[in-house]
């Protein structure tokens, strides 16, 4: 009984964890493509070459910036 504790407790800390992961991935995307669609924040990202994101980021993010604009 006490190793089913135990392993339960473990189970639920897994399950918070989790969830405090997913609530900070969707704030960072939400925040990214805020700032994808902000002007001025991909003049300053153009003008000093940092136009690169990961793919699986682009792909969350939902938004393609073209370099040549």
């Amino acid at each position: 009984m006490n190793a089913y504790c135990k392993e339960s407790q473990k189970q639920k800390l897994l399950v918070r964890k989790a969830k405090v992961c997913d609530s900070r991935l969707l704030f960072i995307v939400t925040a990214l493509d805020k700032l994808v669609h902000d002007d001025h924040f991909l003049t300053l990202l153009r003008a000093e070459p940092l136009l690169t994101m990961p793919k699986f980021l682009w792909a969350k993010v939902g938004t393609k910036v073209k370099a040549s604009e």
